[in-house]
């Protein structure tokens, strides 16, 4: 399934937006963010084999480094793409990180408290410029 298709199929979780670094982001009902990598992401990374993420209760700037992920590839940074304290992660994963390329709009990594509910629309591009984006910025 292409990139496009699946972000379709993501609608249907909530409001969702996505970053530069290969991130989506939804919003939830009460407001908190759930952050996770895209297929498009996950397919300049590899197969993974570990992740590494921040605790619970951690506070982020947008552009701060919340965890690694390592393939057999590559170690790949993870950077908030919004800022906010964390108010869970998705501890399964740290066990079982294929589950992410399996269901990457499943397996979210963490989810944030906002600290200012307008960065969300004002910094991340919606479905429509962040297909822009991945066409423009395909890897040779």
């Amino acid at each position: 399934m292409d990139n496009i298709e699946e972000a379709k199929e993501n609608e249907e979780m909530g409001e969702t937006r996505y970053s530069r670094g290969h991130q989506w982001v939804e919003r939830r009902p009460d407001g908190s963010l759930r952050v996770g990598i895209t297929p498009d992401g996950l397919g300049r990374v590899g197969d993974l084999v570990f992740v590494d993420l921040l605790d619970s209760g951690e506070t982020l700037a947008a552009g701060e480094a919340y965890g690694e992920l390592e393939s057999v590839r590559t170690v790949w940074d993870v950077y908030s793409p919004v800022s906010g304290r964390v108010k869970r992660v998705n501890l399964p994963l740290l066990r079982h990180p294929e589950e992410i390329k399996a269901a990457p709009y499943k397996a979210w990594l963490l989810e944030l408290e906002a600290a200012d509910a307008e960065e969300f629309s004002r910094e991340l591009m919606d479905r429509d410029a962040y297909e822009s984006f991945i066409r423009e910025n395909k890897p040779e």
